[in-house]
């Protein structure tokens, strides 16, 4: 097994973990686990209480569970059109505060605390991003050193959910199979610092990363 396909499964098992982990500790908290369909690094998976359905999907620890009531709620404008909870603005996302399930059941008591209030003193969003349902690219990219790249075009090979830098490259004057261009710059420092795996460090999520399966 060659560098990149070692350090991949090093990091298809740390997401599994990470997810059986927040499983397990919603199950102690009282969470009835109803489905579970992950496989490896992709989540699939619902839990319910008896008020909220959570469920961890597919991108997880970086991309947030969904939570949905149970039964009907006052409308607000803090749900998504397919009704599930608007916990976090764009701004609270940096740290993925939900990845300790504590803290994320915190942040559902705290909504339906303010729903019930009818949000005082909590006027609406003016981030459009907050009232759409965007898709999230749930891919990685595969790179080692980009330095000698920048400011150039690059070659990259698609291989299901991974892209994977070749080297330098051109815009194609025809499709090829397989084989996509790409541009590298520096952008410098961003506005939203971009979220970087654990590990390995030549891996980074794209733009936008499961009991007795369980471990404990």
């Amino acid at each position: 097994m060659d560098d990149n396909k070692a350090d991949l499964t090093l990091w298809n098992d740390a997401i599994a973990q990470e997810r059986d982990d927040f499983i397990n500790e919603l199950i102690e908290r009282g969470y009835r686990l109803t489905r579970d369909k992950s496989l490896g690094s992709s989540s699939d998976a619902k839990l319910e209480d008896g008020r909220v359905e959570i469920r961890v999907i597919d991108g997880f620890p970086y991309v947030q569970p969904t939570v949905r009531a149970i039964g009907d709620v006052p409308g607000t404008r803090h749900q998504s059109p397919n009704g599930d909870l608007c916990l976090y603005a764009s701004r609270d996302r940096d740290n993925q505060p939900w990845r300790d399930a504590d803290s994320l059941l915190a942040r559902v008591d705290l909504w339906f605390e303010k729903n019930e209030q009818g949000w005082p003193d909590d006027p609406p969003a003016l981030d459009i991003e907050a009232y759409l349902d965007l898709p999230i690219d749930t891919g990685y990219v595969m790179y080692d050193d980009l330095s000698t790249l920048s400011d150039d075009y690059i070659e990259i090979r698609a291989d299901q959910r991974t892209l994977r830098v070749i080297g330098p490259g051109k815009v194609p004057k025809k499709s090829t199979k397989g084989i996509l261009s790409g541009y590298v710059t520096d952008l410098g420092r961003t506005h939203h610092a971009a979220t970087e795996l654990a590990r390995p460090d030549h891996e980074r999520r794209r733009a936008g990363a499961h009991p007795v399966r369980h471990r404990t």
